[in-house]
């Protein structure tokens, strides 16, 4: 099994790592992986594989084509309401204390993927999704996989956690497809919504954990970078903070992401230069071809999101911070350069609603509280994503705010 890494830019913070595809090559790899390419391989082999990945990217496009748009606007919005109460209730439990921005927004990242997932409540797959992260922090950092019998520490705890969620969430699929909702509230009523044509127990568990993993830590990594732009950049603050004030005085609330396009724009500028993915990887599972380069079966293809949005050829000036870009057509033309969710068949299932709950937190945290960051020369780290490593802050609530 290895590696090839292909490109010409290097990250800045090391010149050990290697670079990364152009846009056109990571566009095929990721446009053609449900025939090339898979997704990473488990980081056990040899164990009870629940579906091949083949099955899996099967039912993540069944589930894109027959129901996703049945997240509506109302749905979303019942779901941005919970969002809402439960950032406030994290930012409140802080006192205005001086606090880790990473490991407060990271826990509030957790509790919004069990709530877009599962609903509110279930304690239960919280604390099974936090004991399987955290073994799963054992094995990252390489390529390998383990056999499941190996006779080590951390692969036995690896698959003791593993067995355990996934009999808690099958628990969960069993008991919700026995009283099924008339409109679907979050993901699990979703894809057990098509009685036409159903998922199996495999594919809901399988899709349901792979979206847990998915949204656990990077809004919350995506939100603490977009504090510290807050403070890095305080004319463009000052307008998101200027178009979250307009509309919670309209409404009452900052739920309509519609009416923030200024905000809209600054996450994703965010997104562009502070992608928490800043490292994707596909297997290839047949000989192929990427662009001048001939791809073994077996091998790894790594390109990086963090060097696709800052190349020259796709983007003007690409180290500026310029939200501006996303409202006067200054976006690259090619459709792979800006990948923060990743792209092709894989794609984030929920990457309008991931971006629903960014430009709304985002709008949430302006509005409603002071932000102070209090430390200096915070650096883009890979820890494997893409962390702002130190930064701390306090959030004193705006006087008269959080009461609407």
């Amino acid at each position: 099994m290895s590696s090839v890494l292909i490109g010409h830019h290097r990250l800045r913070w090391s010149s050990r790592l290697p670079s990364h595809l152009d846009g056109t090559a990571s566009g095929v790899c990721l446009e053609s992986q449900h025939e090339d390419f898979s997704a990473n391989t488990p980081r056990l082999s040899g164990g009870p594989r629940r579906r091949s990945p083949a099955d899996v990217t099967a039912a993540w496009m069944h589930v894109r084509r027959t129901g996703w748009h049945g997240m509506n606007r109302q749905a979303t919005l019942a779901h941005g309401r919970r969002m809402l109460a439960s950032l406030d209730a994290t930012m409140l439990g802080t006192d205005a204390a001086e606090v880790s921005v990473v490991d407060l927004l990271n826990g509030y990242a957790g509790e919004l993927a069990i709530d877009f997932c599962l609903g509110q409540g279930n304690a239960d797959v919280a604390a099974a999704v936090v004991r399987r992260a955290a073994v799963a922090d054992r094995l990252t950092g390489s390529s390998l996989q383990f056999p499941a019998w190996l006779p080590l520490p951390r692969v036995r705890a690896m698959v003791r956690a593993t067995a355990h969620l996934n009999a808690t969430l099958t628990t969960h699929v069993r008991r919700r497809r026995a009283d099924p909702v008339d409109q679907p509230q979050d993901l699990l009523d979703l894809l057990l919504a098509n009685t036409t044509n159903p998922l199996t127990e495999d594919q809901v568990v399988t899709l349901v954990k792979a979206n847990l993993f998915a949204s656990y830590s990077t809004p919350g990594l995506a939100l603490a970078w977009i504090v510290h732009e807050f403070a890095a950049r305080p004319a463009a603050f000052d307008r998101v903070l200027a178009e979250a004030d307009a509309l919670h005085t309209a409404t009452g609330s900052v739920l309509d992401d519609t009416r923030l396009p200024y905000t809209a724009a600054f996450v994703k500028e965010v997104l562009r230069l502070y992608p928490p993915v800043w490292l994707m990887q596909r297997y290839a599972a047949r000989p192929t071809v990427l662009g001048e380069w001939d791809i073994r079966r077996a091998q790894y293809v790594t390109f990086s999101p963090y060097l696709l949005h800052r190349d020259p050829r796709w983007w003007t000036a690409p180290e500026e911070f310029k939200p501006e870009r996303w409202h006067h057509d200054d976006a690259p033309a090619h459709r792979f350069a800006y990948v923060p969710f990743g792209a092709g068949p894989r794609v984030c299932l929920g990457i309008q609603l991931a971006l629903y709950q960014l430009v709304v937190a985002a709008a949430r945290l302006a509005v409603g509280y002071r932000i102070e960051v209090t430390s200096d020369n915070v650096a883009p780290t890979p820890q494997p994503a893409l962390t702002p490593v130190g930064l701390a802050a306090r959030f004193t609530p705006r006087t008269g705010v959080l009461s609407h």
